[in-house]
């Protein structure tokens, strides 16, 4: 096939609405109306905004930038993820895909106001970012807790012993699931719902004290969480003399957990207690393992660590400063982002 030159122009979001839900079916098999309307447009941070690649006049790809606010030690910053990157498989040469980002990123520098975007890149990705000259990559971390060990035991040792094996390891996990300390001021319990205006005084309270984290209103949460049209999350809330001072926000399938956000006064003994009833009850729900995926810097990674959670493989991370923007963090893309799973473009 002879590949023609590939133009680049900004999409329309309602005119070219169909063309974006079927090209983004090749990445998600969740990508349809719904899906759409809730990430492009119903989003409280703002509305999307995509770019789409085509030869002679016939999609064959697109890209997309999502707004987001951004909590600098409390100043509110304006701020882009990127993501939705989608090239046909016929034009999967380094070569359009690098002139489809680039030409996302000379639009979203040229925003004023704008004080930097992130993204959280697969491998190819990076690579297009690197040939496009940002070099400056930091590091996603998946962090797991073991809380069963029935499939690994069955794939060391064979189904057969295993069945012996593992309720010996398993033992040895509970005990460590379950111990835990009592606080008559402090409690936890499951959220159902709506996020309610509590969860604006806790990010009023708590966001000064986090270098950079988006800012986690009721009308985001409700939005990135209890309206997403394809996926169930569940919710902790812990307490503290009846006073909502931190959350962690999950979900499971099958035999496995992800947490996609802890949120909590900067108290590490808030989200350690998040993190230890966390594994309790899913531990009783049998789930093998629990993951959490965080930027490197994160100001929760030690306590992480300390509730049992380990290293496992890692994934790049991206971030660059606007044009006016002059804080440091945006340069060091290993610095204390709070930054886990729910921050992606989703």
């Amino acid at each position: 096939m002879e590949i023609m030159a590939v133009t680049i122009r900004p999409a329309d979001c309602e005119s070219d609405r169909s063309i974006i839900i079927a090209m983004l079916r090749a990445l998600t098999l969740h990508s349809d109306e719904r899906r759409f309307d809730w990430l492009y447009r119903q989003n409280p941070h703002g509305p999307a905004r995509a770019w789409i690649a085509e030869d002679e006049g016939h999609a064959i790809g697109m890209a997309a930038a999502f707004p987001r606010r951004l909590l600098v030690s409390g100043d509110v910053r304006e701020v882009w993820v990127l993501g939705d990157f989608y090239i046909d498989s016929q034009y999967r040469s380094l070569g359009p895909a690098i002139q489809l980002q680039r030409a996302v990123l000379d639009a979203v520098q040229r925003a004023t106001m704008l004080a930097g975007y992130y993204d959280f890149p697969s491998r190819p990705m990076a690579a297009v970012y690197k040939r496009l000259g940002i070099r400056d990559e930091g590091t996603l971390i998946r962090m797991a807790k073991p809380l069963r060990a029935d499939r690994v035991v069955s794939a060391l040792c064979g189904p057969m012993l295993s069945k012996i094996v593992s309720p010996l390891v398993n033992v040895g996990l509970a005990v460590g699931v379950h111990m835990n300390g009592t606080d008559p001021a402090f409690s936890v319990q499951s959220h159902t719902g709506r996020f309610g205006s509590e969860f604006d005084r806790l990010v009023q309270e708590a966001g000064a004290a986090y270098s950079a984290c988006i800012e986690r209103s009721a009308d985001y949460l409700n939005w990135r969480y209890a309206d997403h049209p394809s996926e169930q999350y569940e919710c902790l809330v812990a307490r503290q003399s009846g006073r909502l001072c931190g959350y962690v926000i999950f979900s499971c399938a099958a035999r496995d957990a992800i947490l996609f956000d802890v949120f909590s006064l900067n108290l590490e003994s808030i989200p350690y207690r998040l993190l230890r009833r966390l594994a309790k009850d899913l531990w009783k729900r049998g789930v093998f393992t629990v993951s959490a995926s965080v930027v490197e810097g994160h100001p929760w990674r030690n306590t992480l660590e300390r509730a049992g959670f380990r290293a496992r493989e890692t994934s790049p991370f991206i971030v660059s400063p606007g044009p006016n923007e002059r804080d440091p963090l945006f340069r060091e893309p290993g610095a204390s982002w709070y930054f886990m799973q729910g921050d992606r473009d989703s």
